[in-house]
């Protein structure tokens, strides 16, 4: 199985997911970071690997807006990112360690509807995209003028 992944179900029939081949762990010295594999659904019942990345996965670029998003629920930052689509977020819960930032991630945004727990079937719901590049980015602006003030 994948250790990490993001998935988008196209027409129901196809998944595109992402492993990370690393455990998640940047500090760990690999070959690959990351392999993107594909599932068509209900034909095939193992993911084929199609794809080996020498660093870490930096973002799908969707040539269309998918109909759901199938998130593993292990790295925060993937969830999240998922949500940048607009379309419905599934977070798929595997076991394993507990992290207070991704239960935390995730627990906000199922609160507030971009995302929904992974129940073994893929649901239909609507949320606005969320999309904090520009809040990022002033913050960003604030604080470094910010640090230029007090080195004047």
């Amino acid at each position: 199985g994948l250790d990490k992944g993001v998935g988008h179900v196209d027409e129901g029939v196809l998944v595109e997911l992402l492993g990370a081949l690393d455990g998640g762990d940047p500090m760990v010295k690999v070959p690959h970071r990351d392999r993107v594999c594909r599932l068509a659904l209900p034909s095939q019942t193992e993911p084929q690997e199609v794809l080996r990345l020498t660093h870490r996965y930096a973002g799908w670029d969707w040539t269309a807006t998918p109909d759901a998003v199938l998130v593993t629920g292990d790295s925060a930052n993937m969830v999240g990112e998922a949500t940048a689509t607009g379309s419905p977020v599934h977070i798929f819960e595997p076991s394993g360690g507990e992290s207070k930032k991704r239960s935390g991630t995730i627990d906000a945004l199922v609160r507030i509807g971009a995302a929904r727990r992974f129940e073994g079937r893929i649901e239909r719901f609507t949320y606005e995209p969320i999309d904090s590049s520009g809040v990022i980015a002033r913050e960003i602006a604030r604080r470094f003028l910010a640090s230029r003030a007090t080195t004047a």
